[in-house]
C-alpha cells in the first residue's frame, strides 16, 4: 500500500486522480515548531476526505525552539478531532539540534504523551537511520517507526535496516521523487504492508499518565 505525503511546498494535488491510481492514504503537513502552521493543511484534509482517502497530519519538530508541550499543543489545536478512519498523529523528528541525545529522547516521549493526552491516539515516529543512531533510544518511540530511507532515490523502493531498537517498522519512505499523476511535480512517497497499525483507534478515556509504549513493532 502506497502513502503520499505533502506539505505546503508542493503544489495543490489532484485527490481524485491520486485516488483512482490507488493510492487511498496521505499525511499533510500541519506545523512545525511553534511558530508555523501550514495553511494548506485544512482545506487539503476536506478534499482529501472527500475523495475517500484516509488522511493523517504530521508536526515538524523544532526541539530547541520551544518545549514539546506547547508545540504538542499547537498541532492539537490545527487537526483537532482524530477519527476513526484518520491515520495516527506523526511526530516529524530530524531536525538539527544542540540537545543532548537523552534530552531529545525525552522531548520526542514528552510530545507523543501530550499529543496522546488530547487526542487519544499514541503518534508514530518519523525519522531515517543516521538520526536514529545518533539519538540511541533505548526503547522504541511512539507506535512505530515510519523509516526514511531512499537508497539511490530514483523513485523506486531498496532495501532498508530496521534501526534499532525497533524490529520492524509500519511504513518506509522509500523516495522523495515519486511522479504521480495528480501532482505537478515529485513527491515523498512510502509503502506499507498494512494500514492496520496506522489507523487511528482512537481511545475514548483520557490517559492519566505517560506510559512507554510496549507493544509490538
Amino acid at each position: 500500500m502506497l502513502i503520499l505525503d505533502v506539505s505546503n511546498n508542493n503544489t495543490e494535488p489532484d485527490w481524485e486522480q491520486i485516488r483512482r491510481q490507488g493510492i487511498e492514504d496521505v499525511y499533510l503537513k500541519a506545523s512545525e515548531g511553534t511558530g508555523f502552521v501550514d495553511q494548506t493543511f485544512r482545506e487539503r484534509r476536506a478534499a482529501a476526505n472527500r475523495a475517500k482517502l484516509h488522511v493523517g497530519a504530521y508536526h515538524f519538530a523544532r526541539p530547541d525552539e520551544s518545549s514539546p508541550a506547547q508545540q504538542a499543543r499547537l498541532f492539537c489545536d490545527v487537526v483537532g478531532k482524530i477519527g476513526a478512519n484518520d491515520l495516527r498523529p506523526v511526530l516529524d523528528f530530524e531536525a538539527s539540534s544542540s540537545l543532548t541525545p537523552g534530552e531529545l529522547d525525552k522531548w520526542a516521549r514528552e510530545w507523543n504523551v501530550a499529543v496522546r493526552k488530547t487526542t487519544g491516539v499514541l503518534p508514530i515516529f518519523y525519522s531515517y537511520s543516521a538520526y536514529v543512531e545518533m539519538l540511541r533510544p533505548a526503547y522504541p518511540i511512539g507506535a512505530g517507526l515510519w523509516l526514511a530511507s531512499y537508497g539511490r532515490n530514483d523513485g523506486a523502493e531498496h532495501p532498508y535496516v530496521v534501526p534499532f531498537p525497533w524490529k520492524k517498522i509500519v511504513a518506509h519512505q522509500f523516495s522523495s521523487a515519486c511522479r504521480v499523476t495528480g501532482c505537478a511535480h515529485p513527491v515523498d512517497m512510502s509503502n506499507a504492508n498494512t494500514r492496520r497499525p496506522l489507523l487511528a483507534h482512537p481511545v475514548k478515556h483520557k490517559i492519566a499518565k505517560a506510559v512507554p509504549y510496549l507493544g509490538r513493532h
